[in-house]
């Protein structure tokens, strides 16, 4: 897919966070998923999966990133200059299933769950079953 230039400025934007928000099947998700690789992939500062919060409004945009995420990676670890790079790309596509990819939804309520006491809810109200140790 040829990137517009709005959408290429979305991909290589560095040095602050980013929101992309553009109507269904203008490539929003083509453009999440290469920005994320761009940050793991990039030689000069090089990020882990676990770092990035990607945020989609469905389970379907958010599984479809995940795909083609660890595709990416595995192409890009495929052509990569250097041995290090190439291992990081690689070991990166696998953790893709373990990163922040997700739902509004899904990381509010993890949110909650993960920080009830600081929010001051009670777990009950909250759906938590904490575990006995």
């Amino acid at each position: 897919m040829k990137l517009t230039p709005s959408q290429h400025a979305a991909v290589t934007h560095r040095g602050s966070h980013l929101l992309v928000a553009a109507s269904a099947g203008s490539g929003k998700t083509e453009v999440l998923a290469r920005r994320c690789v761009g940050l793991v992939a990039d030689a000069q500062a090089p990020c882990g999966v676990e770092q990035l919060l990607v945020v989609t409004f469905t389970r379907a945009a958010a599984a479809e990133l995940r795909v083609r995420i660890a595709r990416m990676l595995r192409e890009t670890a495929d052509t990569a200059s250097s041995h290090g790079l190439r291992e990081h790309l690689r070991r990166q596509a696998v953790l893709v299933d373990a990163a922040d990819i997700g739902t509004i939804d899904s990381w509010c309520g993890r949110l909650v769950r993960e920080h009830f006491n600081e929010a001051g809810i009670d777990p009950d109200i909250a759906g938590i079953v904490l575990r006995q140790r």
